[in-house]
């Protein structure tokens, strides 16, 4: 069991009791301090703030009994009373429409809009009908535990109380409460919808579902049961996309074919990946994981995780969804998943790009895998390893090339030899740091402008499903997250 001492600001206007009800923690004071631990690490159970039900199959749609599990969760009828005349016109508008698209967005909006009492008959009128048309599909209902939104909470206004205490000096009646960075938070912060839809585009361009959010009550998901196209089978739906930049990706010359996947497979999925969410969001939202060198908690650095988190997820879901169509994106997108990961203490381009470190990260990951959630996720990961290891055929100066590897300059304007796949790592990092002027890389940076010139600069396409890759080894253990040292004395192992 772990304690951690948390500076409780005076002027605070939660009693510290109040505060531990609200967000799930056990509290002591010791010393004169408080020090505050999760319940499920005090019970030493797992944690769980995501809880996944299937309401209903075809074969059970046409029973009302299956849907009011949703009659449980809280009401949101105050948004519903603003937002749903607003949403009967759209309704109105996407019916028009009569496409899929069209369907699909008003189902979500729908679920959204729709008042409490009435949800559970929606969505039984609208699950007849997906049913109708997707024999092998299910309806799913995941239940989010109010300390999933109300832990993140405690901890901006920790981290804001430690950098702003002026505010906490203001009369009671001038006190705007803790804003800090709020609308920097996203996917963690406003609901859990991205978190899920990774699963359901592990697949992509195929998806494999889709989500419905109720605001502070939970989600709605329907499994299509196979993988359905995400796009349509065109080069361009719109006119704009024909102005799309065409840069840092080679030609694709392969089409992805639909794969084949089974009702089951996605029902199993959809499981482990809620299964290790609850893993992951246990560790990043316990306090005892940020810890100064006197225990006392570090609310910016926790803060700070969760701000990383969420741009994490945002990047490798864009990854996912632009795949086959906006590869210069993509290839943004990865790059700045390879800094988040870097800050999450998953190494550096050395050991994220390197291809026979990630090769040997990939089979590892492949034994972590139930064989149903593998044959979903891990096929966009062979590919992309593949495309990192083709890179090293790129290195074109055979005069430079021997059996130790390739010969570039060093910083000091002298040849030195790496190996290819070290090679490889460092020339990601000089496409990278474009972003930085390739201008001044050449008047400071020798070693960087040598490893340039030495390539053709033909990157795959598939290269940028990296992001994936790493952000699926991650979920597979959570763990790795922490810093070495404290993952040492949590787990007794440096992973």
């Amino acid at each position: 069991m772990r304690w951690i001492r948390v500076s409780y600001p005076d002027r605070y206007f939660t009693r510290p009791a109040q505060l531990a009800d609200y967000c799930g923690w056990r509290t002591r004071t010791r010393n004169g301090f408080l020090e505050v631990c999760p319940i499920e690490v005090y019970e030493q159970r797992p944690p769980s703030l995501l809880y996944p039900s299937r309401l209903a199959t075809p074969a059970t749609a046409g029973t009302p009994a299956a849907y009011r599990h949703v009659d449980q969760w809280p009401r949101q009828d105050d948004l519903a009373r603003d937002v749903r005349p607003l949403a009967e016109a759209e309704l109105q508008r996407l019916a028009q429409r009569q496409s899929r698209e069209a369907f699909w967005a008003a189902f979500q909006l729908d679920t959204l809009a729709t008042p409490g009492p009435e949800l559970a008959q929606h969505l039984q009128g609208w699950y007849q009908r997906i049913a109708a048309e997707l024999p092998h599909s299910s309806l799913w209902a995941i239940d989010i535990d109010p300390w999933f939104s109300s832990r993140q909470t405690v901890i901006r206004g920790l981290f804001a109380a430690a950098e702003l205490p002026e505010l906490l000096a203001r009369p009671a009646q001038e006190f705007p409460g803790l804003p800090a960075a709020r609308g920097l938070q996203g996917s963690m912060g406003r609901g859990i919808a991205p978190t899920i839809e990774l699963a359901l585009a592990a697949t992509s361009p195929w998806v494999l579902g889709i989500t419905a959010t109720r605001v502070g009550a939970g989600l709605i998901v329907v499994l299509f049961g196979h993988p359905e196209a995400g796009r349509a089978d065109v080069f361009a739906s719109e006119l704009i996309e024909l102005y799309r930049p065409r840069l840092l990706s080679s030609a694709e010359r392969v089409v992805q074919p639909q794969p084949t996947v089974t009702a089951t497979q996605i029902e199993a999925l959809l499981r482990w990946w809620i299964g290790q969410l609850n893993k992951l969001f246990g560790l990043l939202l316990d306090p005892t994981n940020y810890p100064n060198n006197d225990n006392s908690y570090n609310a910016q650095a926790h803060f700070g995780d969760l701000l990383s988190l969420d741009r994490l997820l945002a990047c490798v879901l864009g990854v996912l969804i632009h795949a086959r169509r906006d590869e210069f994106s993509r290839k943004l997108l990865l790059f700045d998943c390879l800094d988040l990961l870097e800050g999450f203490h998953q190494g550096g381009y050395e050991q994220l790009c390197n291809p026979r470190t990630v090769r040997e990260q990939l089979d590892e990951l492949t034994t972590l895998l139930p064989a149903e959630v593998g044959q979903l996720v891990l096929p966009r990961c062979h590919r992309a390893v593949e495309a990192l290891e083709q890179l090293q055929d790129g290195f074109y100066v055979h005069e430079r090339l021997g059996s130790a590897g390739l010969q570039i300059r060093n910083k000091r304007d002298q040849l030195e030899t790496v190996s290819l796949p070290a090679a490889v790592a460092r020339y990601l990092r000089v496409v990278r740091n474009a972003t930085h002027a390739f201008h001044q890389m050449a008047q400071r940076r020798p070693d960087h402008i040598s490893l340039l010139a030495a390539h053709n600069g033909e990157l795959s396409p598939d290269l940028s499903d990296l992001a994936f890759l790493h952000f699926v080894r991650v979920l597979a253990d959570p763990a790795e997250l922490l810093p070495r040292a404290l993952r040492q004395q949590r787990y007794g192992t440096n992973t």
